[in-house]
């Protein structure tokens, strides 16, 4: 069985715009209220488990007999894990960068 070769870096190859707004919805398969669900579970997700997903969702890409219906549903599911995950990795970058050092204290834990 041939596999099409993935990464994660894929989805950002020929600038594919990851933002899921209002004029890219159109090109999603799934139904509007069925983009508004995932993207509702996945928010509750932490970054490892939307990580988990997206490897899952990446190795069904992979698969070269895969209906061309799963193909776009999984497709577009990837993308909101996807930006899920960036959208985490985001925020933890301000938040590291607004650390200031005379804010940083160490705590000696005694039992």
């Amino acid at each position: 069985m041939n596999k099409r070769k993935l990464r994660k870096d894929d989805f950002h190859d020929n600038e594919i715009a990851l933002d899921l707004s209002e004029k890219n919805q159109d090109s999603l398969n799934l139904i509007p209220q069925e983009i508004e669900e995932i993207r509702k579970n996945v928010l509750a997700l932490t970054y490892e488990e939307s990580l988990k997903e997206l490897d899952l969702l990446i190795s069904d890409l992979q698969d070269e007999n895969l209906p061309i219906t799963n193909l776009q549903n999984s497709y577009s599911k990837a993308k909101i894990y996807l930006e899920h995950c960036e959208s985490l990795l985001d925020t933890l970058e301000q938040e590291i960068i607004q650390l200031e050092p005379e804010n940083l204290t160490s705590t000696i834990f005694k039992e």
